[in-house]
């Protein structure tokens, strides 16, 4: 855990964990490789792996999807065909506190703390070996 004060380079090492932005030097080791090292077809499948729950949750959602399609948009990404998503999205809502009448709401129908809450569900759907929580 990194715990320091605002404007310190938190988010910044976050993204750079994830090889978001460019680093000037230095390595993040995952899995025993150095993630500076991977092709960009590499990394989008190492970052299968990895997710990350950014600070702002407002910014997280499209206003026109509900939660149900902003949820189940990542199995139909990913191709998860073999997955019930509505039993998936359900699921994932139970673990993050919310119930399955949540999964009808839009973004500006929930509270902050409900936005944040499904940021994370959305993180955990694809059972990442790490998740980043950037001050969630």
């Amino acid at each position: 855990m990194v715990n320091r004060l605002s404007g310190c380079g938190k988010t910044t090492v976050a993204r750079l964990i994830l090889n978001l932005i460019e680093p000037t030097g230095g390595e993040v080791i995952f899995q025993g490789q150095n993630v500076f090292s991977f092709s960009r077809g590499e990394m989008r499948k190492i970052r299968k792996k990895m997710q990350m729950v950014f600070q702002d949750p407002y910014s997280a959602f499209d206003p026109r999807f509900t939660v149900f399609e902003s949820l189940s948009e990542i199995f139909v990404i990913q191709k998860m065909e073999k997955v019930n998503i509505k039993e998936e999205v359900f699921r994932l809502l139970e673990i993050v506190g919310l119930k399955p009448e949540h999964s009808d709401y839009y973004p500006y129908e929930l509270s902050g703390g409900q936005k944040q809450r499904i940021v994370i569900a959305r993180a955990i759907a694809l059972n990442p070996e790490l998740i980043i929580l950037d001050e969630p």
